[in-house]
């Protein structure tokens, strides 16, 4: 238990830990963007005022300049456009390594003019002449992205820093995690020794009880304390099973029958249902094994089956089904009745737990909890659902061998 505490604990830390830095990260790679964008808007400003291009002494034609800007340098080009947006002169900064520009951006650029400083992947400066006429300077800002190594780099950092966050989370987790494992080891030491020390005195009270119930049999008084004490001798019995499941080491699994083991115990139940007035239905299949404490397994399907009947009314019907499906050994106990209420079903196979029926039954919580603890044992899975109002199924599943 406490070994799941300590994952888990490790899991969730380290999940929100890197969620929180990869938002970070997010955050702070769009505002070293955002401000990257803006310095090269300046510095296109500067180099527009500065009088850097003479837009009257024309390097190339036109046309070739409109629709070739270099890579290599991160190339600044600019344009003299008319107020019609005819090109009058270009001029270029950087090498001669061209790439394309789009009649369709310097459309955009002349549309968003100067209440914008971006159209896709370009950085413009926009001026207005006294003669009506525009001046553009453009710059490509993906050249400043356009780095291999420094993403493999980042990739890098943010993949050692993740392992190294992890690797410290699970060793503090020990620390953080000590007082919580120490507390289920009290509470388990608890239940064990007072289940024992129990065990002498309740012991000496029913037999006691039972010598005066002998000479005076109409006795209510004693009649009540021979009932509960042994209701408090299955209480004790049921707690000393669930300490001794949680503390025995799990090594003592053989491959056992599944369907026998099943059939035994569905067998034995067959008369109590009987006797209640319970439909009784049962289908299990041949040659099922697994790998388990036959012992177990048994007292596993006697907390199912006896569940079962006792939460079915007169007239009602209990269905047990084993079969295998492809690599795993199914268990379904099924049976009408009352069913469970929604909100108890993710706490039945909690300990002491019991919805507002069992309580009436005297049940004290401890069945399923066992039942669970055995599944478990076995690396199984075990769930409880209700398809319909008045029906309750539990399914148990086991790797098949």
């Amino acid at each position: 238990m406490t070994a799941k505490l300590r994952k888990k604990f490790v899991i969730v830390t380290a999940s929100l830990l890197l969620v929180v830095f990869g938002l970070f990260f997010i955050a702070n790679t769009a505002y070293n963007k955002y401000w990257n964008n803006i310095t090269q808007k300046e510095m296109l400003d500067w180099i527009s005022d500065s009088g850097v291009f003479d837009l009257n002494n024309i390097d190339v034609e036109t046309e070739e300049l409109v629709n070739n800007i270099t890579e290599g340098e991160n190339p600044i080009v600019g344009l003299h456009l008319a107020k019609d947006g005819l090109i009058l002169n270009t001029k270029i900064i950087g090498e001669d390594t061209y790439s394309k520009i789009s009649e369709k951006t310097i459309n955009n650029i002349l549309k968003k003019g100067e209440g914008n400083y971006k159209v896709g992947k370009y950085i413009y400066s926009y001026k207005e002449e006294s003669d009506g006429s525009i001046m553009l300077v453009i710059m490509d800002s993906s050249m400043y992205s356009r780095s291999f190594w420094k993403t493999i780099g980042k990739g890098a950092l943010i993949i050692l820093g993740a392992a190294a966050l992890l690797v410290i989370i699970f060793f503090l987790s020990r620390f953080i995690t000590a007082p919580a494992e120490q507390a289920i080891l009290r509470e388990k030491q608890f239940i064990s020794d007072a289940s024992h020390e129990l065990k002498t005195p309740l012991g000496a009270i029913s037999i006691n009880a039972q010598a005066l119930a002998a000479q005076d049999k109409d006795n209510l008084y004693l009649n009540n304390i021979i009932k509960e004490s042994e209701r408090m001798k299955r209480l004790i019995e049921r707690l000393l099973t669930l300490s001794k499941l949680e503390e025995q080491p799990n090594d003592n699994h053989s491959k056992i029958s599944f369907s026998e083991a099943v059939e035994e115990i569905v067998l034995t139940y067959e008369s109590v249902a009987f006797e209640k007035g319970v439909k009784y239905n049962y289908n299990i299949d041949k040659d099922i094994n697994i790998m388990a404490n036959r012992d177990e397994i048994s007292e596993l399907v006697e907390i199912l089956v006896d569940n079962a009947i006792k939460n079915t009314e007169k007239d009602g019907e209990i269905f047990v089904e084993c079969h295998a499906n492809k690599n795993k050994a199914l268990l379904e106990v099924k049976n009408t009745g009352k069913g469970i209420d929604e909100k108890d079903i993710p706490y039945v196979f909690e300990r002491f737990y019991t919805t507002d029926s069992s309580r009436n039954s005297g049940s004290f919580g401890l069945g399923l909890a066992i039942a669970k603890s055995i599944v478990l044992r076995h690396k199984g899975e075990i769930s409880v659902y209700c398809p319909v109002e008045n029906e309750t199924v539990f399914n148990v599943n086991f790797k098949k061998i």
